[in-house]
């Protein structure tokens, strides 16, 4: 009922899973005890994000996936900057019983790569060139 996760970087390895987290099973069924529903939806429980077992508090939001901050889920050594964040979460559509679910991974550091320009020049001497239009390689295929 857990999210899990590895992550590979150069000469690290990072795994985590976050089953540690406390679910309810009552009459109303199987959910997060430390959870939050989209602005409102009632028949949606998400996860709330958080650290470790600390969980962020947030009950409710809009649910937008743009949003970059709430309710991820932090993995690293540090919880102002985490290795990685994970966030999933599931909204109901205007078609009652259906849902959006959402599943966004996030890295905490981002790298600006400038584009290499690849130029390729290939020089034929002349007699080659006669020779390749004389014997039509494309008779051999």
């Amino acid at each position: 009922m857990g999210v899990f996760a590895i992550v590979f970087m150069i000469n690290h390895v990072y795994a985590a899973d976050n089953s540690s987290l406390n679910y309810t099973n009552d009459s109303k069924g199987i959910y997060p005890t430390a959870s939050w529903q989209p602005t409102g939806q009632t028949t949606v429980s998400n996860p709330q994000g958080g650290f470790g077992t600390q969980v962020d508090g947030n009950k409710s939001w809009s649910g937008d996936p743009s949003d970059t901050k709430n309710s991820y889920l932090k993995f690293g050594a540090d919880q102002n900057k985490p290795g990685y964040a994970i966030r999933k979460y599931a909204k109901e559509t205007s078609t009652q019983g259906l849902y959006d679910v959402y599943l966004n991974a996030k890295g905490s550091t981002q790298q600006d790569i400038k584009p290499v320009d690849i130029v390729w020049l290939l020089i034929c001497l002349v007699r080659w060139n006669k020779e390749l239009v004389e014997q039509n390689p494309f008779d051999k295929v």
